[in-house]
C-alpha cells in the first residue's frame, strides 16, 4: 500500500518555522538561494545531497557541522521546499524511502512564499 504523500501550504510552513515544530529543508542549489532569496529558518540541503545527508552514513555530529542543526530522527516532522514544489516532492519520496515517517512537501515552494511577501522574481 502506497503511503499518502503529505502536502502543505503557506500557513503550515510559516507556522512550523515560527514555532520550530518542523525542520524545514530547502533543496534548491545554493546559487538559487543567493539569487532568489531564502526562507528564514530553513536549512539548505541541495536535492542531490538529500539522500546522503539523511542516510545512515552521516552522523549527527557531521550533520550538525554541515547544517548547524541536529540530524532529524525518523519521526522528526520535516517539510521540504524548493522553487516550485517539484524537487521537494522528489526529496520527500527519498526521505520516505529512508524510513522517515513525517515528511511534507510545501507544494507552493519559493514562488508561493515570495508572492506572499511580494518578493517578486526579477526574471
Amino acid at each position: 500500500m502506497g503511503m499518502q504523500l503529505k502536502e502543505c501550504g503557506f500557513e503550515t510552513i510559516s507556522k512550523a518555522i515560527e514555532d520550530g515544530s518542523s525542520l524545514v529543508i530547502d533543496v534548491r542549489q545554493p546559487e538559487e538561494l543567493i539569487e532568489m532569496g531564502k526562507i528564514e529558518g530553513a536549512i539548505n540541503i541541495p536535492l542531490d545531497q538529500v539522500e546522503d545527508a539523511l542516510g545512515p552514513d552521516v552522523t549527527n555530529e557531521e550533520f550538525k557541522k554541515l547544517y548547524s542543526v541536529d540530524k532529524p530522527d525518523k519521526n522528526t516532522p520535516i517539510i521540504f521546499t524548493c522553487r516550485s514544489g517539484r524537487r521537494s516532492g522528489i526529496a520527500q519520496k527519498q526521505a520516505i524511502n529512508l524510513g522517515f515517517t513525517n515528511v511534507t512537501n510545501y507544494i507552493g515552494g519559493w514562488l508561493d512564499w515570495a508572492s506572499k511577501f511580494n518578493k517578486t522574481d526579477t526574471y
